[in-house]
C-alpha cells in the first residue's frame, strides 16, 4: 500500500493530504448525496442529476432506473471501468472485498471483524492500484456512500492509513494526466457489474486466509480494550460469582430494592444505610469476639446485623418484618424508612469507622 503520507511531517501531511483530496471532491460540495457522483479531479467535476425523492421513498423499480442512469452518466470512453464491493459474515465476522473488471475479478480476504467502511475503502484502493499501471482513465462504481464521504473528510480521525493510501494512489494517477471518476451506485438494483461484484465478494469470504491485511481502526482498538477489560474483570470476579461470600449473597437480594435513595441525609447516616444494604460485618464479627450485646436492647447475639433487623424491639416498628430472612426485610423496606431507622437507631457502634 502507498506510504506517501506516512513519513511526512504534520504540516506536510496536511498540505499533501489536501492536494490529494482535491482529486476526490465533488463540485459543488452539496452534491454529496445518494444521487451524486464524485469525479477526479474536482475542477473537472460537475453536479449530477438529483434523485426525485429520498432513496427510502423510491420503489425498487425507480431505484433501479436511477442506478442505470447513474452508470450511464459515468465516463466510460477511453476508461477502465471497475465495480467494487465488500461482504461481511455477520455470524463469524469474516470479511472480504472484491474488484470486478470486464477482463478479470480480484478477490481479497480481510482480517475478521473489519468494518464495512474499511472493506469498501480497501476495495476502492485495490481498484486504483490495479488501474495505476494501465495508462488509461479510471471509472470506479461503488455502492458505499460512506466510503466516498470518508474520502472527502477534511479532518481524518480514523482509518487514516486506508484513506491516505486511496488519496495517494488517486493523486499518482491524476499526476500522470489521467482522470479518476468515483461513482455511487445503489446496491441490488440489477446492474450487471454491481451484481457480479456482490457475488464475488460473497465468494471471497471462503478464501482460506487473509490476503489483504489492514491495520485496525482506532474504534476497533478501543472496542478490543473494552472487551479485554470486561473479560479480565469477569475472570477476576468469577470465583466470587461461583462461591460468593455471605455479604455478596446479602447484597444480591437487597440490591433489588428500587425505591428512591434519599439525598438530603448526612454522611454518618448515609454510611450506616450503605452498611445495612451490603450486609457489612461489625468489628466484633471481623475480630471473632462474639457474642456482642445489642446497643439498643442489650440482648447478646452472635449475629448482630440479623438481630438488628429481625429481633431487636427498638427497630421493629420501622421495618417490614413479614419476611423469612433479614436481607429480604431490607429489600422490601423503602430507603427512606431505612434512612430514618439508621438515623434514630444506628447498627452496632462496635464497627469499623
Amino acid at each position: 500500500m502507498p506510504k506517501l503520507f506516512k513519513t511526512l511531517s504534520d504540516a506536510s501531511f496536511q498540505k499533501n493530504t489536501a492536494v490529494s483530496r482535491s482529486c476526490l471532491e465533488a463540485a459543488p460540495r452539496t452534491s454529496l448525496s445518494p444521487s451524486k457522483n464524485c469525479e477526479i479531479p474536482s475542477r473537472h467535476a460537475r453536479a449530477r442529476r438529483q434523485l426525485a425523492k429520498l432513496k427510502a421513498d423510491l420503489s425498487p423499480a425507480e431505484l433501479a432506473s436511477e442506478a442505470r442512469a447513474s452508470v450511464r452518466s459515468a465516463p466510460t470512453h477511453a476508461a477502465d471501468v471497475f465495480f467494487t464491493d465488500g461482504s461481511v459474515d455477520t455470524i463469524t465476522g469474516t470479511a472480504a472485498a472484491t474488484v470486478h473488471h470486464d477482463e478479470f475479478a480480484a478477490l481479497y480476504r480481510l482480517p475478521d471483524n473489519s468494518s464495512p467502511l474499511q472493506i469498501e475503502l480497501l476495495a476502492i484502493l485495490r481498484a486504483l492500484q490495479l488501474a495505476l499501471p494501465r495508462d488509461i482513465n479510471v471509472t470506479i462504481h461503488t455502492d458505499s456512500l460512506g466510503a466516498i464521504q470518508a474520502l472527502q473528510t477534511v479532518s481524518l480521525k480514523d482509518n487514516v492509513n486506508l484513506i491516505t493510501s486511496v488519496l495517494a494512489t488517486a493523486k499518482n494517477i491524476h499526476d500522470s494526466g489521467r482522470h479518476v471518476h468515483l461513482n455511487w451506485v445503489s446496491s441490488h438494483t440489477g446492474i450487471p457489474g454491481n451484481e457480479a461484484t456482490d457475488l464475488a465478494a460473497k465468494k471471497a469470504l471462503s478464501l482460506p486466509q487473509v490476503t489483504a491485511p489492514i491495520p485496525p481502526s482506532i474504534s476497533q482498538i478501543k472496542a478490543s480494550v473494552r472487551r479485554f477489560s470486561h473479560e479480565q474483570a469477569v475472570t477476576c470476579l468469577r470465583p466470587w460469582i461461583t462461591n460468593p461470600t455471605s455479604s455478596a449473597h446479602w447484597y444480591n437480594t437487597t440490591r433489588t430494592n428500587t425505591t428512591p435513595f434519599p439525598r438530603n441525609i448526612g454522611r454518618k447516616t448515609r454510611n450506616a444505610l450503605h452498611r445495612v444494604r451490603i450486609g457489612y460485618k461489625c468489628l466484633a464479627e471481623i475480630k471473632g469476639t462474639l457474642p456482642l450485646a445489642c446497643c439498643h436492647c442489650d440482648a447478646a447475639t452472635v449475629s448482630p446485623l440479623n438481630h438488628y433487623v429481625m429481633d431487636c424491639p427498638s427497630t421493629s416498628d420501622m421495618l417490614a418484618r413479614g419476611h423469612a430472612a433479614a436481607k429480604d426485610v431490607i429489600a422490601n423496606t423503602s430507603h427512606d424508612a431505612l434512612a430514618r431507622l439508621v438515623s434514630g437507631h444506628a447498627p452496632s457502634t462496635t464497627s469499623l469507622s
